[in-house]
């Protein structure tokens, strides 16, 4: 696995399991959403608006995404 997805996965697990500290089911389900939203962001506005420097890949939005749902999963 790249190292660049393993990445991702992090963030997207750190973004979802801080805000998954919090003892309300909502809260947990809006770091989720957050995770998948941070996600494709960083993709398809920040990475589309850097074409020279970034490339659009839907597999890191997924691994951002996952790295969110295994948060929530372990934080639930």
């Amino acid at each position: 696995m790249p190292t660049d997805k393993i990445l991702h996965f992090l963030g997207g697990f750190l973004i979802a399991g801080v805000v998954g500290l919090c003892p309300l089911p909502i809260v947990k389900i809006g770091g989720l959403a957050l995770a998948v939203a941070v996600g494709a962001g960083k993709e398809w506005i920040w990475d589309a608006t850097h074409p020279k420097t970034h490339t659009v890949d839907f597999y890191d939005f997924l691994a951002t995404a996952t790295g969110g749902f295994v948060a929530f999963i372990v934080r639930w």
